[in-house]
């Protein structure tokens, strides 16, 4: 099976945001054919999601950066976590030849998708993940990271959009105070990290991004059954 292989643009637009919608003719399991679409956003550049940590009042209690938007398509204000789309100057070979399939990306085998939770110093997708992870978290909170490191990847809906995100571990100096934001948030603050499980409990952290992230920074905390 040929997974991102037949992909042709039905609709694109490029005012903000680029977003692309594409369609390629496939068969279900009882050999019936139809028309599969799927969201390409960024021209498939892998996203980043920022775990921005620092140590609270007590060393094992460390504190959570959290980021509030508005979010038109949702209609409400929603608590996250920094996060973005990658950008051309994410990339780390801008001399490197362009995917014919920026979501299926490069890799030995070109029908089998690039796996995005990976090492980011020998793979691409993570190493562009990570550089836009600390650009994000400088553009809208202002801190810049003492030390990061790549927490895993995931796949944001493998039917329909299937762009790949990296979870990225920032860890904050909490000496140093931010500097400039670009606006783009309406308010960033420190949570503990039992007042963020408390909220995720709660609904008032409910994006799939954040959600994905804090689980894999909170995986080695869960005890698991022997």
């Amino acid at each position: 099976m040929n997974d991102g292989v037949g992909f042709a643009p039905v609709y694109e637009a490029r005012d903000g945001l680029p977003v692309r919608l594409e369609a390629a003719p496939r068969q279900d399991s009882r050999g019936r054919p139809y028309l599969h679409h799927r969201l390409v956003v960024a021209d498939g550049r892998p996203g980043a999601v920022v775990v921005a940590v620092r140590s609270g009042e007590r060393e094992d209690t460390p504190e959570v950066l959290l980021v509030r938007s508005l979010r038109y398509a949702v209609g409400q204000e929603l608590w996250e976590l920094p996060r973005g789309s990658g950008e051309p100057e994410d990339a780390v070979d801008r001399d490197r030849p362009a995917d014919p399939d920026p979501v299926r990306g490069s890799g030995p085998d070109p029908h089998r998708p690039a796996d995005p939770v990976s090492d980011p110093a020998s793979d691409p997708v993570g190493d562009a993940g990570l550089r836009a992870g600390l650009r994000e978290l400088a553009e809208e909170t202002g801190f810049t990271a003492a030390r990061s490191e790549l927490l895993g990847g995931y796949v944001v809906d493998s039917t329909v959009f299937p762009q790949r995100v990296c979870a990225v571990l920032c860890e904050i100096d909490a000496s140093r105070e931010p500097g400039d934001v670009d606006g783009e948030v309406e308010e960033s603050r420190w949570f503990s990290r039992d007042e963020v499980v408390g909220m995720i409990r709660s609904g008032a952290v409910a994006d799939a991004h954040s959600l994905s992230a804090l689980l894999l920074w909170l995986l080695p905390a869960i005890p698991t059954r022997s």
